[in-house]
């Protein structure tokens, strides 16, 4: 066993090693020389047959190195003992042989990555292709373009439809999005194509691999990622110059949303090819997918038209604004008239915010470097195709006697809507008056001369002044026919409610509310109450404009109005006035002689001014001074100049607050309701155009137009109130001087006792 062992296990394992390292390393280079692929080397080297063959080549080795080393058997085990001493040899000689078959299986699998359409086979053989493998097919692909292989390039492109079919298939009315692998596949051997050297007939002429996307029989909707892979193989195409390739690609959309994407209609039979009785009847979804893939298809193509436009393509613009493989003649990705161009101008010059980074994200224009401004410009340069798209109505010929092409395109149903297109006509009419494109540019794209264009621009210019007419008289007449909205309505009353509720929680600490009126007591009327005109829109859903914080300002109004009343009344009553510096302040209570019968209430006053430490707050209203001192802290009013002032007076002569519903003939007049029990709050909001009387009282002040008051909105609200003060009662009123803005000499030694005479 050991001579057979060195006489034939030795040199057919030195023979196979001497031949299989260097062949590795010869079809590796090979491998990289052929095809320029880092990724078919990896696989190679996956292969089962490769792994096999290095494993088994390995364990020979090993084997007879054991064999050299192993330990003499010192064991019986009877009829095995002779299997066991010479086990290495044997599975050397076992493996030997396998050795030896596979590495006929490598030389197969050689020969197999040597002839490319064994390779291409190969490489789609398997059921689950993993991303790695597709990857390395695409080089595949690529490598074989660049060597013109005819034969092999024909089963590429076959194998590329067939996988795009089967990722499809089962998948109908759904976003279809492709593996990233075959995107990147895709632009990658565009490129390629792009480079290749024009040959006048060649399988490699075309767009077919960007036109497989095009899905024209298994009703899936195209991903956004499709729509930018499509977008950046055109634009390779326009970089290389092959603008031969975009007109093919343009013939290939056509016929797709002509023949393979129509409108549907709900309940209409499609014929599908994935039912058994071969159609369908179509349901609210479908409709509303196959409009919105319409939409967003044939915005892709305007961008395309901007692109080209930017390119200064016109040539080949013109070749495109005119084509057509249908006859009567069907633009169907071109805006054939005014109806559909003008909605679209719109939706460029929407201030939208969806609009802000839009057609950079979904349609860069490549080359163009100009930072945050990059939006603006591609949206500018598909506003001046839209301009392009209009003058190019006048060279169209009509194919049924109802075709107007300058018909205007139905107002929009939202108020905001028509808003914004009234503000964006003068836009587009600028941008007719000022020759956006160079009339010499013009007339290379669309067959027109000079005279034509004028007259098309004074059509064009009349016919958008009476879209605007048309606007102004539709947005008026529905600001005032539109209903007030009722939860826009309830919304102001609630607002207004919560208000009051914050308001009167101040003032109720030092002012109770009473129902009695003792005709002792002094009595100072105290109204909150506004009539304001408004825009009745800013109460209806739908708005020209935002009215930000309208019901807010409404309800401060009120407040403002009854806060200012009763701090009046404060002023108003006999007292004794006294000027302090804040740090004076506490000196100014010791001399008062303060009791627990009064009460110290200071409005607008800061009283860490006067106790900078040790000052405790109770709440939002309260403090406690260091010497357990109570102190109120109300708001004031700089209107009436009632600011860092203390008043003095005691508990039991606080004011009292008599709440007053509206005389009857007022809450018939204005239309009141009570949206606040507690505090008598009224409020109403009336339009003026469904309240005759009201309307003729404000036309009749020759104040406002009378259109203008038929759409405007009268907002009320009243609060109505009297202030009971008792009579000849003390009180002291201190005004807290600051150094840095009051003039004048604190009078602190003249304080005399609260209770003095």
């Amino acid at each position: 066993m050991d001579i057979f062992s060195k006489d034939i296990i030795i040199p057919i394992t030195a023979a196979i090693l001497g031949i299989a390292v260097p062949l590795l390393i010869s079809v590796i280079q090979r491998i990289d020389d052929k095809y320029k692929s880092t990724r078919l080397i990896q696989i190679f080297m996956n292969e089962k047959s490769t792994k096999c063959f290095i494993g088994l080549l390995i364990i020979t080795i090993l084997l007879l190195f054991y064999q050299l080393v192993a330990p003499p058997n010192d064991y019986n085990f009877g009829i095995f003992t002779k299997y066991i001493d010479y086990s290495a040899i044997i599975l050397a000689t076992i493996f030997c042989v396998l050795l030896t078959i596979s590495i006929f299986m490598i030389f197969t699998l050689i020969y197999i990555y040597n002839v490319p359409e064994r390779l291409q086979k190969h490489l789609i053989k398997r059921n689950n292709i993993t991303q790695e493998t597709r990857k390395a097919w695409f080089e595949f692909f690529i490598a074989m373009l660049k060597q013109n292989n005819v034969d092999v390039l024909r089963n590429c492109y076959q194998e590329l439809y067939d996988w795009i079919v089967s990722l499809r298939a089962g998948k109908q009315w759904t976003v279809m999005e492709y593996p990233p692998e075959l995107y990147e596949g895709i632009v990658s051997v565009n490129e390629q194509l792009c480079m290749q050297q024009k040959e006048a007939v060649s399988i490699k002429n075309g767009n077919d691999i960007v036109n497989a996307m095009l899905d024209d029989f298994q009703f899936t909707i195209m991903h956004q990622n499709t729509y930018r892979t499509i977008w950046t193989c055109l634009n390779q195409q326009l970089f290389y110059k092959r603008s031969e390739w975009i007109l093919k690609y343009w013939n290939a959309a056509h016929s797709h949303l002509f023949l393979h994407l129509p409108s549907i209609q709900l309940e209409e039979r499609i014929n599908v090819s994935y039912t058994t009785s071969g159609q369908v009847v179509a349901d609210s979804k479908m409709v509303e997918l196959r409009q919105k893939e319409r939409n967003e298809f044939k915005e892709f193509h305007i961008a395309l038209g901007g692109l080209l436009l930017f390119r200064k393509e016109h040539e080949l613009l013109n070749q495109l604004l005119y084509f057509t493989n249908s006859q009567p003649p069907h633009y169907v990705l071109i805006p054939g008239s005014l109806a559909e161009i003008i909605p679209l101008y719109m939706d460029l010059l929407s201030s939208s915010p969806d609009s802000m980074y839009k057609y950079e994200q979904k349609y860069p224009f490549f080359g163009l470097q100009a930072g945050v401004r990059n939006n603006s410009i591609i949206n500018g340069w598909i506003q001046k195709y839209l301009y392009i798209l209009m003058l190019r109505l006048s060279t169209l010929n009509r194919s049924y006697t109802y075709e107007d092409f300058y018909a205007l395109p139905a107002l929009p149903e939202s108020l905001s809507k028509k808003h914004e297109w009234l503000n964006n006509v003068p836009i587009i009419l600028k941008q007719i008056e000022q020759n956006s494109i160079p009339l010499e540019e013009v007339k290379t794209i669309i067959p027109l001369d000079q005279s034509q264009i004028y007259r098309i621009k004074n059509k064009l210019k009349t016919v958008l002044e009476i879209l605007a007419h048309s606007l102004t008289s539709a947005i008026q007449h529905q600001k005032i026919t539109q209903q007030l909205s009722e939860d826009e309505i309830h919304d102001f009353y609630q607002i207004a409610s919560n208000s009051i509720n914050q308001e009167m929680e101040w003032i109720t600490k030092v002012s109770d509310i009473t129902t009695d009126e003792d005709i002792s007591y002094n009595k100072f009327d105290c109204i909150g109450r506004i009539r304001e005109l408004m825009p009745a829109e800013a109460f209806c859903i739908d708005k020209t404009i935002g009215y930000v914080n309208f019901k807010e300002s409404f309800s401060a109004a009120t407040l403002h109005s009854f806060r200012n009343c009763w701090l009046r009344s404060f002023q108003y009553l006999s007292k004794r006035e006294y000027r302090v510096f804040p740090e004076n302040l506490d000196k100014a209570f010791q001399a008062l002689r303060l009791t627990d019968e009064q009460v110290i209430i200071g409005f607008h006053f800061n009283w860490y001014n006067a106790y900078p430490q040790n000052l405790q707050q109770e709440n939002e209203y309260q403090f406690k001074s260091p010497n357990n001192r109570l102190l109120y802290s109300l708001p004031g009013d700089y209107t009436i100049e009632f600011t860092n002032t203390v008043i003095i007076l005691n508990r039991s002569d606080l004011p009292k607050l008599k709440l007053i519903d509206p005389p009857s003939a007022v809450k018939d007049k204005f239309h009141l309701e009570c949206i606040n029990e507690q505090y008598k709050l009224y409020a109403s909001v009336i339009k003026l155009a469904e309240s005759r009387n009201l309307l003729n009282e404000y036309i009749r002040t020759g104040a406002y137009l009378e259109e203008k008051l038929k759409q405007a909105a009268l907002v009320c609200t009243e609060l109505n109130a009297k202030i009971l003060w008792k009579e000849n009662i003390p009180i002291v009123m201190i005004k807290v001087l600051d150094r840095f803005i009051d003039s004048g000499n604190e009078n602190l030694s003249e304080i005399r006792p609260f209770n003095a005479g």
